[in-house]
């Protein structure tokens, strides 16, 4: 699957360029599984926030190196990845939780109790 890129500014006003990763959401009784790719993001390096009705995903990608080489030629480039959605009233923001492993990020989005 393709990943989409989309510019958004930066906190210093300045246009750059994030990924936006492949996402699956799964419904189960007791609430939602949102799974996302981000390969390359360590857990250290993911932000979760939950703001209103929007949750938002930004996960911080480790500059490459070449140390002391030259590099030639390159069709990677390492981009920081952003995503956005939009949470229903019954989602208990309180009990999200997140897990983040190989490159896979899952997170458990709580139905509220009746």
């Amino acid at each position: 699957m393709e990943t989409i890129t989309k510019r958004v500014q930066n906190s210093y006003g300045n246009e750059e360029y994030v990924l936006v990763p492949p996402a699956d959401i799964i419904e189960e009784a007791e609430g939602y599984v949102l799974v996302c790719d981000m390969p390359g993001v360590a857990p250290d390096k993911l932000d979760i926030t939950v703001e209103n009705d929007r949750l938002e995903i930004t996960g911080h990608t480790a500059e490459s190196s070449t140390d002391d080489k030259t590099l030639r030629y390159a069709e990677f480039t390492l981009r920081d990845y952003k995503r956005q959605f939009f949470i229903s009233e019954e989602i208990d923001t309180t009990r999200i939780s997140a897990h983040l492993e190989n490159g896979v990020l899952t997170v458990n989005l709580p139905k509220r109790e009746e």
